[in-house]
């Protein structure tokens, strides 16, 4: 199998492409994994820089909505699946990425894909945001430009479903952790705090822990080989552990060997998330997916990663992280024809 990777240098794409490649992956034997990333502005080519010697993998810098660019890597390489990590927010600098890239970009994917593919996987952020309640009628009328577009990206995806016959499905995900993750997501934003001696005022409200990015990309696994056409597919809320913030905090906390230093303040408890059932969501465990590890080692994992590379943090915040690409070993680049 070929598998083309759109967006491979971010958080989850980059643990997808290492996990696609890695022993843990069983359920696929890649012969081919091509990795394409603008590395901007959440993508980081030190995500991949372990891949530099891998035969079975091709990193591409470039834009998805280059269409001579990602028609000539479909053509040349013929991948039989197209996932698609690629996500953008708008900035000062460029106001309208998100429309470009969640929008036209998708577009341009859907174009290229749709008479060389047999599956278009578009991975959607749309729970993803902390700062957005998760409830169905944020999603019927988002609140932020950035969720419209992501909203707009999946219904082109479904639209080229019905209008001609894409073979595609939707896979939400939503909040994850684990290692190379920006650290203003919760869990890299709470260990890094914490090492700093920050303090905090932690709600008391039940939350859902996250699941593990290795998780999330053994579950993607299973939609390459399986699932409806035209489906839209989440991670069960059922198959992750419960937590409050507070105790979040507290575990961490615990795991870096640090006291304690925050209180817990009472907050209205969250909307429970049935109604992803109304909006016709289907669970990738019924393609007979399970997480497979404790929830709490996986956390522990995350946790001991961060700590163990202090110098990854330090490149974003100083920027160097933007030169990793212009200064990575030489390979031979994939051709796009």
């Amino acid at each position: 199998m070929k598998i083309l990777v759109t967006g491979a240098a971010g958080f989850l794409g980059s643990n997808f492409v290492k996990w696609l490649l890695s022993d843990k992956c069983q359920e696929i034997d890649p012969q081919l994994v091509v990795g394409l990333d603008l590395l901007r502005p959440n993508g980081n080519y030190l995500n991949l820089q372990n891949l530099v010697d891998e035969q079975r993998f091709d990193f591409v810098r470039g834009d998805i909505r280059d269409s001579r660019l990602v028609g000539s890597l479909i053509s040349h390489h013929r991948p039989d699946v197209l996932v698609n990590f690629a996500n953008a927010e708008c900035s000062e600098s460029d106001p309208l990425a998100h429309v470009k890239n969640n929008i036209e970009g998708v577009q341009v994917l859907i174009d290229a894909a749709s008479s060389v593919c047999k599956k278009f996987i578009q991975v959607s952020s749309i729970l993803e945001d902390e700062r957005v309640p998760v409830c169905k009628s944020n999603l019927e009328n988002p609140p932020n430009r950035y969720l419209a577009s992501k909203l707009a990206a999946d219904s082109l995806v479904r639209a080229a479903v019905l209008e001609s016959d894409l073979p595609a499905l939707i896979f939400v995900p939503g909040s994850a952790h684990g290692p190379a993750q920006f650290p203003d997501y919760p869990i890299p934003s709470i260990i890094t705090a914490l090492l700093r001696g920050q303090r905090f005022e932690s709600g008391s409200k039940t939350k859902q822990l996250m699941f593990h990015c290795d998780q999330v990309s053994s579950a993607l696994s299973c939609l390459l080989l399986g699932g409806e056409n035209g489906g839209s597919y989440t991670l069960s809320n059922k198959l992750a552990k419960t937590v409050s913030e507070f105790e979040l905090i507290s575990e961490i906390a615990r795991l870096l060997g640090l006291e304690s230093k925050h209180k817990a303040i009472e907050e209205k408890p969250l909307e429970n998330r049935t109604w992803l059932n109304e909006l016709k969501f289907k669970c990738v465990g019924e393609l007979g997916w399970k997480p497979s590890e404790d929830p709490g080692r996986l956390l522990a994992e995350t946790v001991q990663w961060y700590v163990e590379n202090s110098e990854w943090l330090e490149s974003l915040q100083c920027g160097d992280y933007l030169n990793s690409y212009r200064d990575r070993p030489n390979k031979k680049e994939s051709q796009a024809g």
